[in-house]
């Protein structure tokens, strides 16, 4: 909710009664809906599923979930209420598809604590880490390593900021953000005493550590004696210019650390394991697979077939499905049935100045020329006899 308060705030468009904050496991209304949210563990705080009761059955949305077994904030996965669930039965389940092709599990965020240690136990100079910002446990392995190596901690990055402020306002926070160090004081500190932490693990044009790798950020420059921590992962699709980024701090002589070996990075996502678990423990009357790829969602739709789940499909976007009603055991369906098929565009707002679709906002245009732009400014000077 502080994460949201900060973005309606800044677009002017804050109301404090519009915004209602709801705990797990404590049921509420929405609209014909009983809402009961369950605690799933994810990469950043407070994530849940969403169980959505109504007179024509019970819907399970997961959200973005994976099964943690040692969450480093020591609220695990809520199993028993899925099996609670299970009993009550589901008429329609929709979960998370991303690590479907994944085999087995996701490894612990505690697992990458302990090798974020080891590695900075082990450098001698400077070390930088870069990561997503959300991800608020990670910033409290971080943390913890800087206090167990006698290092000073240091955020380039307006995003990390703004996560750890508002985990901060929230009670979440792993750091108390006025102990950090300044980024304009970083010189004032032995390489060997710094532990950074930057944004751009996806190589962001504007993010902190692309801007160091091109040597042209006003925070720190890159050195050969600095050792770079990837505790991240390269999203599908911008393979080439997180390579490009890597290869530029490589020609610098930094020495990066990364790869699944050195356990510096774990998914927020399920992998094909947990998902199979938890269709195997709901039991649903009917699956639809959700977030991902569309080669994701149907292999996860094999995959709840495989459990014995009868009714399963794929849809894509506009198209509407309903499902049979399911109160008990003893009500059978027979099947998805199609609603058919809505047309949806994007639209985009800009601010309190217009509304509308691509075209009608010019958003190709405005964004080449916000990334390669130029202003020409030309006086014309008349004399006046």
């Amino acid at each position: 909710m502080e994460l949201i308060k900060k973005r309606l705030k800044e677009h002017g468009i804050f109301v404090p009664s519009r915004l209602k904050v709801f705990r797990t496991r404590k049921k509420f209304m929405a609209g014909p809906f009983e809402i009961e949210p369950i605690t799933v563990t994810h990469s950043i705080p407070d994530c849940c599923g969403l169980v959505l009761r109504c007179s024509d059955g019970t819907i399970l949305h997961t959200g973005d979930w994976k099964i943690d077994e040692t969450p480093l904030d020591g609220k695990v996965f809520d199993r028993e209420a899925l099996e609670e669930l299970s009993k009550e039965g589901v008429t329609l389940m929709m979960s998370d598809s991303t690590n479907v092709l994944s085999p087995g599990r996701t490894t612990s965020e505690s697992v990458v604590a302990d090798a974020l240690l080891r590695h900075i136990s082990a450098a001698k100079g400077r070390v930088i880490t870069t990561q997503f910002a959300s991800n608020i446990h990670r910033l409290g392995s971080v943390k913890a390593a800087a206090d167990l190596t006698g290092r000073k901690l240091v955020f380039v990055g307006m995003s990390l900021r703004t996560y750890l402020d508002a985990a901060w306002k929230d009670g979440k926070a792993p750091i108390d953000p006025s102990t950090l160090i300044k980024a304009e004081d970083i010189d004032a500190y032995s390489p060997k005493d710094l532990l950074i932490v930057t944004t751009g693990s996806q190589a962001e044009p504007r993010a902190a550590l692309n801007l160091a790798s091109y040597g042209s950020s006003h925070s720190f420059k890159l050195t050969k004696e600095d050792i770079v921590l990837y505790s991240a992962k390269v999203i599908p699709g911008n393979e080439s210019r997180v390579m490009d980024m890597l290869n530029r701090i490589s020609e610098i002589g930094s020495t990066i650390v990364m790869g699944k070996n050195e356990c510096l990075h774990t998914s927020g996502h399920g992998y094909r394991g947990e998902l199979e678990e938890v269709l195997r423990i709901v039991k649903p009357q009917h699956f639809l697979p959700i977030h991902g790829e569309l080669l994701f969602l149907k292999e996860h739709e094999l995959l709840g077939k495989s459990t014995g789940i009868r009714h399963t499909t794929v849809i894509k976007n506009g198209e509407m499905l309903g499902v049979s009603h399911l109160r008990n055991r003893r009500v059978l369906s027979n099947g998805f049935i199609s609603l058919g098929t809505e047309k949806l565009q994007l639209k985009y707002s800009d601010g309190d100045k217009a509304f509308g679709t691509s075209n009608e906002l010019f958003i190709d245009e405005r964004m080449r020329i916000a990334l390669d732009g130029i202003i020409v400014v030309r006086y014309v000077f008349q004399v006046i006899k």
